[in-house]
């Protein structure tokens, strides 16, 4: 769970912190907020305590988001400067969804250094959960049927990893009673190259990941069955 805390106030500004635990690691994203507009300067974020191999993970996912990524070795802290386009932030709800973002990243991270699978498992367990996989690894795909709707969710890890996302279609078809809601479902997990033919929607884009595929093949399948249960309602 985020919290706000002020940590100085001084000329008609607050020095504050949004922060989260997530996994033994503390996020700060530090802020200075105007009094009088309620608008906001976003300044740094940190995560501690994170170590040397655990940075190397998660720098070229930050980087995804928006981030310029250091260390600072004898404080066991990764320093996050946030770009000119972060800085544009201006709303406290907008670091929120940033901090989330960023505690997905660590959680995934920390899946990835506690629980270490071999390529031969992780094609195992999602071949036990009907996904098709490259025999690297690098590539899944999956038909989903929800009454009388269908998706296929395609994910290529090979182009996009070292930038710390991966690319990512999915299609939806069939009897769709609500599409502009099936529309914005999918747009919320980031994906931005929508088209929608009411009959049929069409969605590509780039998705955030350190590149586990069995993390990242769950959130889709669980994020696009419950967008399509859910708008099936409406």
């Amino acid at each position: 769970m985020d919290s706000v805390i002020v940590e100085e106030f001084s000329g008609g500004v607050e020095k504050s912190k949004v922060y989260s635990m997530v996994n033994g690691k503390l996020i700060e994203l530090s802020f200075n907020r105007m009094v009088n507009t309620g608008l906001i300067e976003f300044k740094i974020a940190t995560i501690t305590p994170v170590n040397e191999e655990e940075f190397s993970i998660i720098a070229p996912a930050v980087g995804s988001l928006g981030f310029y990524a250091d260390y600072v070795k004898d404080s066991k802290m990764a320093v996050l400067i946030p770009s000119v386009t972060l800085k544009g932030i201006k709303s406290i709800n907008d670091l929120k969804i940033l901090l989330n973002a960023l505690s997905e990243l660590i959680e995934e991270m920390s899946y990835m250094t506690n629980t270490p699978i071999s390529n031969i498992e992780i094609a195992l367990m999602l071949s036990n959960n009907d996904w098709l996989v490259s025999g690297n690894n690098n590539e899944a795909y999956k038909v989903i049927r929800i009454g009388d709707v269908a998706s296929v969710i395609s994910i290529n890890l090979s182009s996009g990893l070292t930038a710390g996302s991966a690319n990512v279609s999915i299609s939806v078809i069939g009897k769709i009673r609500n599409s502009e809601c099936i529309v914005k479902g999918i747009s919320e997990l980031g994906l931005n190259n929508i088209e929608n033919y009411g009959y049929m929607i069409l969605a590509s884009g780039s998705i955030r990941t350190l590149g586990l595929l069995t993390i990242l093949t769950d959130k889709l399948e669980n994020s696009v069955t419950r967008v399509i249960n859910e708008c099936s309602h409406l």
